[in-house]
């Protein structure tokens, strides 16, 4: 249904002479990922045909948004069968949440949403997963390390570079690498690697460190809170944030509803007394009463094991402790929830329970 369809047909011709490092991702998973395939395929088949037609059209468009939000959709529909009954865009046709689950608690709603990296850092990674192509294919026994990777998308002097890298091996390696070029900025370091089978490996060490900006997940969380006032005001109601970034995880999920942590300690022995907050998540936008009390919890995915059987997604869940519809944290098969688990005197002390061990306690 969606790969033998006329427009997976239509994409694969139009991008035949394109490098796929210029592919738009539903190719790699038609080339790369047979168990997401058999997956994908066998979800669109379990929902009425406008749903089919929804997710087939965005899975297969040339903006990259559509297909992440259409993927994740059909990820997440899967995942949800784990809990219970799932309808998929239980109203056609109106502002609903994307999903409508029947739980042992009763129905909750379940809008879904993914947060993408900066465009600067898109437009990057077609380049940089050239590089890596062309350094990976060098025959020699070493292991380079890319220390600093900068150019832009549109440069096409591969075959110049993999001359320079190879001859830079043989001559030079015990020196690092150093390529500047058409407002390109290249640094390499390079190792014997005297277990290889004769071509180079790759490691990446380029991403520098940058401070975690919470801000648009935030404002997207804000965004889908409003988006359902009709719905979220009736019963439970859960969003659900896949992270297709690096930078964020499901710690920003607590920053942003409740605020960062903050360590007491102290002065005397420099031992942490508590964790507590700052108080500027949304929930306390008004010191008066806790606000966006109608979203029972946020559950915050990663991608899982990409090769090999479903869910293929890797989860969290984070609780609202101020829900008015709350439902049990437990409902949702995730790798760990960030729960209440008991009363202070300010309020309420949560902490995340995972599978195996106990995560650290932050008091709020």
């Amino acid at each position: 249904m969606i790969f033998d369809s006329e427009r997976i047909q239509h994409l694969r011709q139009r991008y035949i002479s394109v490098h796929p490092c210029e592919w738009p991702r539903i190719l790699w998973v038609d080339h790369e990922y047979p168990a997401w395939k058999t997956h994908l395929e066998s979800l669109i088949q379990t929902v009425p045909p406008l749903v089919q037609e929804d997710w087939l059209k965005r899975l297969v468009h040339s903006d990259d948004a559509q297909y992440m939000g259409a993927w994740f959709e059909m990820m997440l529909y899967g995942w949800l069968q784990q809990v219970g009954e799932v309808t998929a865009q239980p109203h056609q046709g109106a502002s609903q949440p994307d999903f409508l689950v029947k739980t042992r608690e009763g129905e909750v709603f379940v809008e879904a949403f993914v947060l993408r990296p900066p465009r600067k850092w898109q437009q990057s990674q077609s380049w940089k997963c050239r590089l890596w192509e062309v350094l990976e294919e060098i025959a020699r026994p070493f292991i380079i390390r890319i220390r600093r990777a900068h150019c832009s998308p549109t440069f096409r002097r591969w075959d110049d570079l993999h001359l320079q890298v190879t001859n830079w091996l043989d001559g030079n390696s015990a020196e690092p690498f150093v390529w500047e070029t058409e407002g390109c900025v290249l640094l390499l370091e390079a190792s014997p690697w005297r277990t290889s089978p004769g071509t180079a490996g790759v490691i990446d060490t380029s991403e520098e460190a940058v401070w975690v900006d919470v801000k648009p997940l935030r404002d997207r969380l804000r965004k889908k809170y409003r988006q359902h006032k009709a719905v979220r005001s009736q019963g439970p109601f859960v969003l659900a944030v896949f992270f297709d970034r690096w930078d964020l995880t499901a710690e920003e999920v607590i920053t942003a509803w409740l605020g960062p942590a903050q360590w007491i300690v102290d002065p005397h022995t420099l031992e942490v007394v508590r964790q507590d907050i700052d108080f500027s998540g949304l929930h306390y936008r008004s010191r008066r009463r806790p606000q966006y009390t109608h979203v029972s919890g946020t559950l915050a995915f990663y991608y899982g094991e990409m090769r090999r059987q479903p869910p293929f997604l890797a989860g969290r869940y984070v609780q609202n402790p101020f829900a008015k519809h709350p439902v049990d944290p437990m409902l949702w098969p995730a790798q760990a929830h960030f729960v209440v688990v008991g009363e202070t005197e300010d309020g309420f002390e949560m902490k995340w329970v995972r599978s195996k061990g106990e995560g650290n306690v932050q008091g709020v």
